[in-house]
Parts: C-alpha cells; sequence; structure tokens
C-alpha cells in the first residue's frame, strides 16, 4: 500500500475516495432502482386493492341490493344481449381492464383481469409467461396472497409486475359449473380463477439509466469534473424527488377518485332507493327521443299496472290506452306535452292482465339549471277504489229513494189487494153459486128425455153455461191468487226485518210475480223446493239476488237457443240452506269467468248493461244476508249460481 503510494501518489483515503467516486454512478443507480422498484410495488399493491375493493363493492352493495329487490335485475355475463341487465363483478373487470388498457395506454400502469379458462367465443388474448406462473404458484400454494416480479424484457421498459388470486365464491360455483360457454365445470369453493394482473412501470427508464453509465464513465475519465458530477448527481436527486412526488400526488388523487366514486354510487343508490320505494307509481320518459320512450319505473308502477320494467324499457306510456279510454283526457295530455306545463287528469287505464283502473295522472316536466327539457316524470296513481265508492254510493241512495218507492207501493197494493179482496170474494161465491146451480140444472134433466128440438137446445144450453161458469170460476181462481202473491211479494221485497221464512210459497209467489218477464223470454222456470224448508233471513234482499239472477239468465243465457230453461233448487247442506239457480243455456268464456263479479264488466254494454248486477249481487249475498254466492260455467253447457245462507247468521259480523 506504501509502494503504490510512494509511486502514484495516491493514499489510502484517496484510493477509497476514487473507489467510492467509481462505484457512485453503480452505487447511484441501484439506489434509485431499489427505491423505484419499492414505489413500483407499493403502487401496484394500492392500484389492486383498488381494483379488488371496486369489485367487491360493485358485487355487495350494487349487484346484491338489485338482487333482493322485489323484482330482481338479472346479472349475466352476456347483459349487452339482454335488455335491462348489468354484468357479474367478473365480467365488470375484464371490461374496466380493457376500457382502462385503451384509454390509458401510454400511463404508468397497466391492469389485467385474466384466466386460463375463458367462456367459450371469448376472444381473450392468450395468458403470458408471467401470468401462467402466478396462477401456477397461487395453485400450488393456496395461502399465497400475491406474486410479483422485475420484467426487465417489457417493451415499456422496466416493470414490476404484480398477481393477485381471483378465488371461486359460493355465489360463482352454480353460474361457471352450468353455464354453457364454460369450458371447466368442476370449480369449489376457493379455487383459483383467475388473477388480477398489474403492471407498474419504474420511474428510472432506460435512457436514464444509460445516462448514469455514461455519468459513472465520465467520473471514472475525468476525476476533475467531480462537482459537475455531484451537481448532476443533485440535479437528478431533484428529479427523482419530483417524480416520487408526482406518484403521491397522483396515488392522493387515485384515492380521491375513489372517494368521490363511491360517494356518487352512494347518492345514486340513495336516490334510487327512493324513486323505486314511493307509495305512487312512477314513469320517467325521455323527451328527446322519438315517440317519448320510458326508460325508467319504480315498483309501485309495476305494482299497479302489472307490467315490470323490462316490459316497458323503450315503449311509450300508450301502452296502459284501451277501449274506454277518455280521448279528452288523452288531448289534454298532448296538449300538456306540446305546451311543457304540469298535468292533472283522471283516465281510465287498462292493467297488463287487461283489467280496468281509474288513474289519476300528474305529469311534469324536468329542467335542468339551463332551462334545458331533460325528462317528462309521471306519478301514477290507483284510484279504482275511491271511484267504486263514490258509484256505490250512488247506488245505495238510488237503492234506498227505490226502496221508498217500493213501501209506498206495497202500501198503496196492500189497499188496492184489502178493496179487490171484497168483490173478489162476492165474484168467487157467486161464480161457485152459479156453477152448482148449474150442475144441479144439469142433473134435473131427465136422462131419457124425448129427442125434441126443444129438449136438445135445453141440454145445448145447460152445457154453455156450466163450460161458462167453469171458466169463470177457474178464472177468478187464478186472478185471486195472483193478487195474493203480488201483494206477498211486494210485503216482502219491502221489508228490511229479518223473519223466519218457508221457502217453497214465498219461491212461488216470487216465479208468479216474475212469470210476465220469463214468459215473454219464452223462458219456463222449474222449481224444485221440498216442502218445510224455512231460513231465518230478510226476504227483501234475498227476493232481490233471487230476482236478478233470474232475470240475468232470461237476458244472457239464452242467445240463439229455442230450448230455453232455468231450474230453481232449494236444499240444505249442513248449517246452510243452499239455493241453485242453473239454466241450460250457452255459458260463459273462461274471461267471461274470470270478470264476472267485477264491477263495470258486462259483455253488453251496447245494449245498456252497466256491469254492476252480479257484483251487487254478491254483496248484497255477503253482507247483508252473511253467505256466499259461487259460479260454475261451462260453454255450452249453461251456467250455475249456487248461493249458501247459514241458517242463523251472525248479523253482527
Amino acid at each position: 500500500m506504501a509502494r503504490l503510494r510512494d509511486k502514484t501518489g495516491i493514499t489510502p483515503i484517496f484510493a477509497l475516495f476514487l473507489v467510492a467516486l467509481i462505484g457512485l454512478p453503480f452505487s447511484l443507480m441501484y439506489t434509485v432502482q431499489k427505491q423505484a422498484r419499492a414505489e413500483s410495488v407499493e403502487n401496484a399493491r394500492a392500484i389492486s386493492e383498488l381494483m379488488l375493493q371496486f369489485r367487491r363493492y360493485y358485487n355487495f352493495n350494487v349487484v346484491n341490493r338489485l338482487q333482493q329487490g322485489d323484482h330482481p335485475v338479472t346479472v349475466t355475463d352476456n347483459y349487452k344481449d339482454i335488455k335491462g341487465a348489468i354484468p357479474i363483478p367478473a365480467t365488470m373487470s375484464i371490461e374496466l381492464a380493457d376500457l382502462l388498457t385503451q384509454q390509458v395506454a401510454n400511463g404508468p400502469f397497466r391492469f389485467g383481469f385474466v384466466s386460463d379458462h375463458p367462456f367459450k367465443g371469448r376472444n381473450r388474448p392468450a395468458l403470458d409467461e408471467f401470468q401462467r406462473q402466478a396462477l401456477g404458484a397461487f395453485r400450488a400454494n393456496p395461502e399465497l396472497k400475491e406474486y410479483w416480479l422485475e420484467d426487465r424484457k417489457s417493451a415499456d421498459g422496466l416493470i414490476v409486475r404484480m398477481a393477485i388470486p381471483v378465488k371461486m365464491q359460493a355465489a360463482c360455483i352454480q353460474c361457471h359449473n352450468a353455464h354453457p360457454d364454460s369450458q371447466f365445470r368442476f370449480w369449489r369453493v376457493g379455487d383459483v380463477r383467475g388473477v388480477q394482473d398489474v403492471a407498474v412501470r419504474h420511474s428510472v427508464s432506460k435512457d436514464r439509466r444509460q445516462n448514469f453509465m455514461f455519468l459513472g464513465a465520465y467520473l471514472v475519465g475525468f476525476v476533475t469534473l467531480l462537482f459537475l458530477a455531484i451537481h448532476e448527481y443533485r440535479r437528478s436527486n431533484f428529479r427523482l424527488l419530483a417524480l416520487n412526488q408526482e406518484q403521491a400526488r397522483t396515488r392522493e388523487e387515485l384515492v380521491h377518485q375513489r372517494q368521490r366514486l363511491l360517494a356518487q354510487m352512494d347518492d345514486l343508490v340513495t336516490k334510487t332507493t327512493l324513486l323505486d320505494k314511493a307509495p305512487f307509481g312512477i314513469a320517467i320518459a325521455d323527451p328527446h327521443r322519438e315517440d317519448l320512450p320510458i326508460v325508467y319505473v319504480n315498483e309501485a308502477f309495476t305494482r299497479i299496472t302489472g307490467y315490470g320494467p323490462e316490459e316497458v324499457m323503450g315503449r311509450n306510456c300508450r301502452l296502459l290506452q284501451g277501449p274506454e279510454t277518455d280521448r279528452k283526457s288523452l288531448d289534454e295530455i298532448r296538449q300538456g306535452l306540446r305546451e311543457r306545463r304540469y298535468i292533472d287528469v283522471e283516465l281510465v287505464n287498462y292493467r297488463r292482465d287487461g283489467t280496468r283502473f281509474h288513474n289519476r295522472l300528474q305529469l311534469f316536466p324536468c329542467v335542468n339549471a339551463e332551462g334545458e327539457l331533460v325528462s317528462y316524470v309521471g306519478c301514477t296513481a290507483d284510484v279504482t277504489d275511491l271511484k267504486v265508492a263514490q258509484i256505490q254510493r250512488e247506488q245505495l241512495a238510488a237503492e234506498l229513494q227505490e226502496s221508498m218507492k217500493l213501501q209506498s207501493l206495497g202500501l198503496a197494493i196492500a189497499g188496492i189487494a184489502h178493496d179487490l179482496n171484497t168483490p173478489m170474494g162476492i165474484a168467487l161465491t157467486a161464480s161457485t153459486h152459479l156453477s152448482n146451480t148449474v150442475r144441479r140444472l144439469a142433473a134435473s134433466l131427465p136422462a131419457d128425455a124425448p129427442g125434441t128440438q126443444g129438449g136438445d137446445s135445453t141440454v145445448k144450453l145447460v152445457g154453455q153455461l156450466e163450460k161458462a161458469a167453469t171458466l169463470i170460476d177457474s178464472n177468478l181462481q187464478k186472478a185471486a191468487n195472483l193478487v195474493r202473491s203480488f201483494k206477498q211479494t211486494t210485503a216482502d221485497a219491502t221489508r228490511t226485518e229479518w223473519r223466519k221464512l218457508t221457502l217453497r210459497p214465498f219461491f212461488e209467489s216470487l216465479l208468479m210475480s216474475v212469470s210476465p218477464l220469463m214468459n215473454r223470454a219464452q223462458c219456463k222456470v222449474v222449481l224444485d223446493c221440498p216442502a218445510g224448508i224455512s231460513l231465518f233471513t230478510e226476504p227483501g234482499s234475498l227476493s232481490q239476488v233471487v230476482t236478478n239472477l233470474l232475470v240475468n239468465a232470461s237476458i244472457h243465457a239464452f242467445e240463439g237457443r229455442e230450448d230455453r230453461e232455468v231450474r230453481l233448487r232449494v236444499d240444505i247442506e249442513g248449517d246452510s240452506v243452499r239455493i241453485v239457480v242453473a239454466d241450460n243455456g250457452n255459458g260463459m268464456s273462461q274471461e267471461a269467468l274470470s270478470k264476472a263479479f267485477a264491477p263495470f264488466f258486462t259483455t253488453r254494454r251496447a245494449a245498456g248493461g252497466s256491469g254492476l248486477g252480479l257484483f251487487s249481487s254478491r254483496r248484497v249475498v255477503e253482507e247483508t244476508l252473511k253467505g256466499r254466492i259461487g259460479l260454475h260455467s261451462e260453454s255450452g253447457r249453461g251456467t250455475t249460481f249456487t248461493i249458501l245462507l247459514p241458517h242463523k247468521p251472525d248479523r253482527t259480523a
């Protein structure tokens, strides 16, 4: 060492300084590369964790919430082919990776979501060596959390690549094992399906490494430029610090962007939940597309109309219109749309199953801060019950008025019947006396009287008198019975008190009162009611229901038929009396049978039918008489109404 110092004048300290100076660029390069590698690894972990948390958030707070609703959204890998569907988390990750690769082509990182078992038909690039190695490492060691290496052969320069495993969850097993495009169908929970691959470029590029090597050669050849080398080192160090600061700012910006994205997603979920859970129907239409197509409906809209979101998206609201939709209301809606103003109308709409409902529609335009039209929002409320209650109130008022008329009529008929009873009794007495006198006269004529012309005339005259007396007597009996029956039926119809009723004479009197109408309809009525059956009931309501069923049958059941018969049958069933009104007419279609008791439904609206007859009959049976009414019908085989009335109804129920 002393000899070297004597020959060259280089002291050990200076030699060490030269060695340190020569090694300075290498040490600097190593330090910079190590720092850049550490930063790249941390960035790769941060990006991987960010994408993992984003996928988990999408799975639990978007997919799960949508699927837990009353009307789950379809979540599938081929969501682009299904209207209203959204992608599964795996598909979302793949497409997000492709999007980031395309949009950030020259950025400081790349992101991939790959598998060695992609679905058939997917145009996915083959796995590279790193991805295959990572898959092998994760499958060989299930406890391994990450796999990374430095890639010095990449076209982008020196990069750090990090992979984390994508494992099969319980919710994914059924889909992947049963999917027709799956190439592997034996997945189990915890199996490594693929990897999430993040590549981060080192902060020190290839050109900069060459600069440092040139600096090292320059320092070795030109020791005199020490201060310049130190200055270059300081400048490079400042650049490194700037790059680190830029990376820190980038990382901080990514964190802020993630927080903003999460906040926006929470806000979107909150607003969507408020709209979905609103108690009234909401439909939003796009005014910028032709024919104002629907772009959103909430759960209440589906509950009211029966149309799900997938059935109405892209269609106009006129799908709810029908033959009885008020044209004036539609004209008012069109005028309001042209003038872009608030609209509040009531109109008849139709549900998906074809049933009518009264809709109170409130329609208003939505504009942005610049006053530009953004959308039309329609609020739907089903006010059918309110309309039915109004009609029932009017009907009850009419029934009350009619009841008062019937009471007045009953009093008048009772007086008339009382006045007719005396002359009718005298006439019947005289008729009976005349008949008996003619019979005695006929009996007094000798059987072997000579056949003279005068004798023959007497016998003939007596015979004619006998026939006339018989006709007078029988018709007077019929008139008396008719007056008596009409008096009893009218009295029963006008009574509202409950009493014990013997059914056979009650129905005989009822059928006699409706016989003119049934005869005019050429309809035969057969009564099958054993004697002795009684019922504690309200006669007026029972008379109203049975009369309504008989009249309905004569009007609706026999069109195009000649053999017309209605059978009224009464018997005992347990603790109830069963009353059956059956006809041999045309019967009902399945559609008419399903809506027979619905208010306003009628097949003869053009002929003046109101659609309230059977609805009112069922209301009287169930609410007034405390019984039940059933209906059975087959097309071409007649219709049968069955009424069950309890012997001792609970009128307080």
